[in-house]
């Protein structure tokens, strides 16, 4: 199960969206990771929180859990 921008109840790009989430994440773990799995992982991420009522920090959220599972999974610190 994917979501989609708007099931994530992201409307404005300033607001942290999951395209610069995905810009943002494929620039930092391009050496390791190819985009088409981090693009992946974004959406999978993002379907976790498909239910929620309050929808504010999502985009914080998925980057913040994408980017923590990306580090571990090509060991990286910090």
């Amino acid at each position: 199960m994917t979501a989609t921008r708007d099931a994530v109840g992201i409307e404005h790009p300033n607001h942290g969206d999951l395209d610069g989430i995905e810009r943002r994440l494929i620039a930092e773990f391009d050496v390791n990771v190819p985009a088409d799995v981090v693009r992946s992982l974004i959406a999978d991420v993002a379907s976790g929180f498909d239910d929620a009522q309050v929808r504010t920090y999502i985009p914080i959220l998925v980057e913040r859990i994408a980017r923590d599972w990306l580090r571990d999974a090509v060991g990286q610190t910090g």
